[in-house]
């Protein structure tokens, strides 16, 4: 590069800036909660609220009302602008039945800011 004209105008310097500043920085901030218990979960603070109980006994109205309070809380964490959830119920695997948030899941994929599937 000897002997050729090295010379950096103000201008030209700008107009690089600028360029740089109209790309993506690789980085989308959301709103999310990593800590959401159903009133499956033994320890939520609001289980006796909602008076929540898994009858095996009765299982489609206790999956009519599992998948009830799903629609409510992802109504909830929607309203919020929450956009991503994680489920951190306690001793209450057997209450977890993906194929039941059905719903859910097309009610996220319709919302205008859809969740990116991870």
């Amino acid at each position: 590069m000897r002997g050729e004209d090295m010379t950096i105008t103000k201008s030209t310097v700008n107009k690089n800036y600028q360029e740089i500043l109209k790309q993506n920085p690789g980085a989308e901030f959301i709103k999310v909660d990593l800590h959401v218990h159903t009133p499956a979960s033994g320890d939520a603070q609001a289980k006796n609220k909602y008076n929540f109980k898994f009858n095996i006994k009765d299982i489609p109205t206790s999956l009519e009302s599992a998948k009830q309070m799903a629609e409510e809380i992802v109504d909830g964490v929607m309203q919020k602008g929450i956009r991503l959830i994680a489920v951190t119920d306690h001793n209450s695997p057997s209450n977890t039945h993906p194929e039941d948030l059905t719903n859910t899941r097309y009610q996220y994929h319709h919302c205008q800011k859809p969740v990116r599937k991870l």
